[in-house]
């Protein structure tokens, strides 16, 4: 193109965005998908929003969970916002009193009751969103109460 070409854009597009209505929320996140929902949870902060989100956030270790500070101080000024982290590499620290293994059914009913009233957000390599969406299914999540963002490159 060149200088004073006109061209036709169009608006963002995508479900991946928080309901307009307020309501409980569940987000499932492996690695670097965590960004959208982490934009999310700030705004939810940053407005007093009356979201009830649990975050379940999956990573290999401490070390590459990204942004965990942040989250911690998110929670910390706004009652409604939880985090549940879950490691699954094979460096655990001693006295991790977080979660262990893979995102799935039995982890998401133990740490999120509630789950059946919950729109779930998962985000994160082609295979972490696959997996729990999955897994959700199985759990009688109905396939419209899923939304998902996948990364590609980073499986």
């Amino acid at each position: 193109m060149r200088a004073g070409d006109w061209a036709r854009l169009r608006g963002p597009e995508g479900n991946f965005t928080l309901p307009r209505r307020c309501q409980a929320l569940a987000f499932l996140s492996g690695g670097i998908g965590i960004t959208p929902l982490r934009s999310m949870m700030r705004y939810i902060a940053d407005k007093q929003l009356p979201y009830d989100v649990t975050l379940v956030y999956g990573n290999a270790s401490l070390e590459e969970t990204a942004f965990r500070e942040e989250l911690d101080d998110l929670c910390a000024i706004h009652s409604g916002l939880r985090v549940v982290y879950v490691l699954s590499g094979p460096d655990v620290p001693s006295g991790w009193k977080g979660k262990t293994g893979v995102i799935n059914r039995d982890l998401v009913a133990e740490v999120i009751p509630d789950y059946r009233k919950r729109l779930f957000y998962v985000s994160g390599p082609p295979r972490m969103v696959l997996s729990p969406q999955d897994q959700l299914i199985a759990l009688g999540v109905r396939e419209t109460r899923v939304r998902r963002d996948s990364f590609t490159g980073y499986d």
